[in-house]
């Protein structure tokens, strides 16, 4: 939870979001507490956002940090709609797995050898 001193007296505001369907757009928008500095920026790179559906995680040609409920299409073809949850959630239903399919597209587009190719030889 981010708190911010605004007076002497000890008084604080909370300025955290309420739910995490909000974070996204928190994580975005620059905000300052009343009485205080900016103190940090956050980037997100979308080349590291892999989506997990079904226990496998997926890679996708994002361009951008989806909308909540936004269509997000992953190499391999399966589309499904974005959400966001905190990061010790994910484990919560199992380790997830990589998307062999979107492993393989991801590797084949960057002239990176495959997994088989690699280990064999």
């Amino acid at each position: 939870m981010l708190l911010s001193r605004v007076s002497s007296k000890e008084t604080f505001v909370n300025c955290a979001f309420v739910d995490f369907l909000t974070m996204r757009d928190h994580l975005l928008t620059p905000r300052t507490c009343p009485g205080s500095d900016p103190k940090a920026v956050i980037y997100i790179d979308p080349e590291g956002i892999h989506p997990i559906v079904d226990g496998e995680w997926h890679r996708a040609r994002l361009t951008g940090i989806p909308q909540a409920g936004q269509s997000v299409m992953m190499l391999c073809g399966v589309t499904a709609s974005a959400t966001f949850r905190p990061l010790d959630q994910r484990r919560d239903h199992g380790v997830p797995t990589a998307c062999s399919r979107c492993d393989s597209i991801h590797r084949r587009e960057r002239g990176i050898p495959q997994q088989h190719t690699r280990q064999s030889g």
